[in-house]
């Protein structure tokens, strides 16, 4: 049956999950697009609760039909009509299937008692733009970075411009969300596994082809409009600033972290 209402109960309840309250009550998201779906469909993860499908939007889009194919026999699958799916969607040309899942489970216990010489960490200190936050989460998976640390006032990385920005990304690394105090806890087990925190800034005295990073030092970028925050800046053990020849007055915050994180994870010692 395809489904047609709005009323319908199930379609309210996925198009709650595109407001963050629903998302942090129900500790479910929203993951669209051909691609990413069939990317996690492959993946064999159990923790989707709902694919939405529409047989129209399918057919224009490549790849669609074949998707259509191998989902539409499946106990958890709900067919709706292309009005319904634009309903669900929040992109302006959706492709015709989404899926509801469990965001991944991760706790600061976890990340302060693992916490050794193979963890790779990157601290974003309210970093707000959506874009922006994709952009880091996927540079992070490309360099192997196995956590990326929020400060709350960050973004949230299960928003849809987040989603899709991140390109599927967000499944392959640990996102924590910690407010100060938790942050001085991290900080305190990075320092007994002889890490450090670096700290950027474009008041820095230091420059970063001046230092010599390695597998253990832990950058944090700030917020696009005002840096780091003071009291992030108390808590690093150095502040340092990217070399620019132009009178630019400062990278692009996604920019800026993927220099930090080839410097640190790939161009550093290990």
């Amino acid at each position: 049956m395809i489904i047609v209402s709005k009323s319908n109960e199930k379609i309210k309840y996925i198009n709650s999950l595109k407001d963050k309250k629903y998302r942090d009550k129900y500790n479910k998201y929203i993951l669209e697009g051909i691609k990413l779906v069939n990317e996690q469909i492959s993946s064999g993860d159990n923790t989707l609760e709902f694919i939405v499908i529409s047989r129209e939007l399918l057919n224009i889009h490549q790849g669609g039909n074949e998707l259509y194919e191998k989902l539409k026999d499946l106990d958890n699958v709900l067919e709706v009509d292309e009005k319904i799916f634009a309903y669900l969607s929040d992109t302006e040309t959706p492709q015709g299937a989404l899926i509801v899942l469990d965001k991944k489970k991760c706790e600061l216990k976890d990340l302060i008692n693992n916490i050794n010489n193979n963890e790779k960490i990157i601290v974003l200190d309210k970093v707000q733009d959506a874009g922006n936050m994709g952009t880091i989460i996927r540079t992070a998976v490309a360099f192997g970075i196995n956590n990326v640390v929020c400060i709350k006032g960050s973004v949230d990385v299960y928003s849809s411009k987040v989603i899709r920005s991140t390109m599927g990304a967000i499944h392959k690394t640990n996102i924590f969300y910690v407010n100060l105090d938790e942050m001085k806890e991290i900080k305190k087990a990075l320092e007994a596994n002889g890490y450090d925190l670096c700290g950027t800034d474009l008041k820095a005295t230091k420059y970063l082809n001046e230092t010599k990073p390695n597998n253990k030092t832990v950058y944090v970028l700030g917020n696009e409009a005002n840096g780091m925050s003071e009291e992030m800046k108390e808590l690093c053990s150095s502040l340092v600033k990217i070399p620019m020849e132009s009178v630019q007055e400062s990278l692009n915050v996604g920019v800026a972290a993927a220099i930090l994180m080839y410097n640190g994870y790939i161009g550093g010692e290990a």
